[in-house]
Parts: C-alpha cells; sequence; structure tokens
C-alpha cells in the first residue's frame, strides 16, 4: 500500500522540478527565443507592406486598363449595328445597371431595340395559384413545378423565333406572329411577363437578333439558369443569332449553364463581364459577325474559350 506523505511528497517534488526547470529555461532561453519570435514577427510585417504595395500597384493597372477598354470602347462599336434589330430577354431580379448598360451600347452601335421581354419572379411558383395560372397561359396540362418552367421557357423561346424566322422574300408570317401574341397576352396577364414594345404590336421582327440578359449579387427566386437555357436554346433552333450575357459578380450562373450543357452551348454565344467595357464589346462583336460563324464564349470567368472578345475576322 502506498504511504500517502510519500505520495505527497513525490507530487510535490515535481512540480518544484518543473518550475525550477522554467524557471532555468526563461534564463538561458527567454532571449533567444524573444529574439527570435521578435525577427519572424518582423518579417511577416514587411512581407505584408509588400503584399499591401503590390495590391495597389495592381489596381493602378487594372484602373488603367479599364479606363482604356472604355475610351476606346465606343470606337470598337459605333454604328456596328446599324439596321439590326433586336429583341431582348431579361428579368426583373437583374441589376438594373446591366439592362441599361447593355441598351445603351447597343443604341451605341445603332442597334434598333424593337422590343423588351421581362421575366418575372412569379415563375418562383410559390404557390399551387400560380402553378395553375401558368398552365392556363401556356394550355398545359403540365403538373410537375420544373418541367413545367421548362415547358414555358421552350413555349415561349420558340414562339418568339418562329415569329421573327428569316425567310427570304417574306415579312412576317401571321400565323407565328399570332401563336406568338397569344402566348405573349396570356403570359403578361398572369403576370409571368412584361413587353415593352417600341412599335405598338411589333414584338418580334424577321431577322431579329435575340439577347438575353440579367444576373445580380442576390440569389434568384427560381432557377434562371436552367431556364435561360431552354429559353436560348429554343430560340435558336431556328438559326436566330442568340447570346446570354451575365455580369461578372452575378451569382446566378445564366453563362454558366450554357456553357455547361452540350447542346446550348454550340448554339448560343456567350458573355460574362457583360458590367464591363471589354464586355460590351464583346456583345457587340458577336453580333456582327456572319451568321454562320459558330456561337463563342467571352470573358473572364472560366468556359470563355473565345478569349476576351472575337477575333478579327478576315478583311474585317
Amino acid at each position: 500500500m502506498i504511504d500517502f506523505r510519500y505520495l505527497l511528497i513525490t507530487v510535490v517534488a515535481i512540480f518544484l522540478a518543473l518550475t525550477i526547470g522554467i524557471l532555468v529555461g526563461s534564463g538561458f532561453l527567454g532571449e533567444p527565443l524573444r529574439k527570435n519570435l521578435e525577427a519572424r514577427v518582423e518579417a511577416v510585417r514587411d512581407r505584408n507592406d509588400q503584399l499591401l504595395q503590390e495590391n495597389d500597384e495592381l489596381e493602378t493597372v487594372i484602373g488603367e486598363s479599364n479606363r482604356f477598354a472604355e475610351a476606346v470602347e465606343q470606337y470598337m462599336v459605333e454604328d456596328r449595328l446599324q439596321g439590326r434589330q433586336v429583341v431582348l430577354f431579361t428579368f426583373d431580379e437583374s441589376n438594373g445597371s446591366v439592362v441599361e448598360e447593355e441598351t445603351a451600347v447597343l443604341e451605341q452601335a445603332a442597334a434598333d431595340l424593337i422590343s423588351t421581354i421581362t421575366i418575372s419572379q412569379k415563375f418562383e411558383l410559390a404557390g399551387q395559384g400560380e402553378a395553375e395560372e401558368l398552365r392556363a397561359a401556356l394550355q398545359t396540362t403540365e403538373t410537375d413545378g420544373e418541367a413545367l418552367l421548362q415547358t414555358a421557357a421552350r413555349t415561349l423561346g420558340s414562339r418568339v423565333a418562329a415569329a421573327g424566322e428569316d425567310v427570304t422574300g417574306q415579312t412576317v408570317d401571321p400565323v407565328a406572329a399570332a401563336r406568338l401574341e397569344e402566348t405573349l397576352e396570356g403570359l403578361e396577364q398572369a403576370g409571368f411577363i412584361t413587353v415593352d414594345r417600341k412599335v405598338e404590336e411589333e414584338t418580334v421582327p424577321p431577322a431579329a437578333l435575340f439577347l438575353v440578359a440579367g444576373g445580380s449579387q442576390d440569389p434568384p427566386a427560381f432557377d434562371t439558369g436552367a431556364f435561360a437555357t431552354t429559353l436560348a436554346t429554343s430560340l435558336a433552333d431556328r438559326d436566330a443569332e442568340v447570346q446570354v450575357v451575365e455580369p461578372t459578380d452575378s451569382a446566378w450562373g445564366l453563362v454558366a449553364s450554357i456553357r455547361e450543357d452540350a447542346e446550348a452551348r454550340t448554339v448560343v454565344s456567350t458573355v460574362d463581364d457583360a458590367d464591363r467595357a471589354e464586355g460590351r464589346i464583346a456583345m457587340v462583336l458577336v453580333f456582327d459577325q456572319p451568321s454562320e460563324e459558330p456561337a463563342g464564349h467571352y470573358g473572364i470567368e472560366d468556359g470563355a474559350t473565345g478569349g476576351v472578345i472575337p477575333d478579327a475576322l478576315p478583311g474585317g
């Protein structure tokens, strides 16, 4: 049996030895250790100062590059789309400046913005009532929510494309135009879209260019990426020229959704930096290319296989 006094003396001796070790260590090793730590802190401070300076220099370079791009923008886009007619699709939750900037550059390029179709956040289908209204507007019996959204995007895209199909020697197909207006009226009356026309009763002219623009830092009310992909692909089914553009800070993934879709990326062009001068230039230059040119993807994000802007065409 262990004697308690012996145990107590042993414990006290251990603590005494530890205390003496700490005192001795601080006396012999404390000063070198302190100097070593101070040297390390100073090195980190110097590195941090260097990084801050490099960051300031990079911001200066970026600022100068942005100013240069904005300065040459007007020369790059001016009158590039003279005589071309554009139909714009956007979403009412989008950053307003994106639509304003794209509209302004289209005007600078002398394009004629014929109509703007705005997709409402009512497509969230928050309740059964909204789904019933959408089914009635589309005259469909689809019950699944996601499938119903896809049906809406496909119907809207295909009927807009049919009305704007470029048929040689033909102005507007009256049957296609009537079907489109019926669809637009039903969706608009139900609150799913709004249509702003430059000229009353003219929504989609023949050989129109189609631009889908949107995005925001805030998450969307519904899957706008999937909706835009189906819409844009349906627009392109009749060989129409279609682009999807989005700002760099958007959380929606409109452009990414197109680029990740095996079919969509071959027929729909994208620009992922529509809030920058380079992106606006790219958008105009894509529409200025011959219609037989394949779809291209431009910007600064993953999947921008075409670079920042399209390459100059021979003789252009």
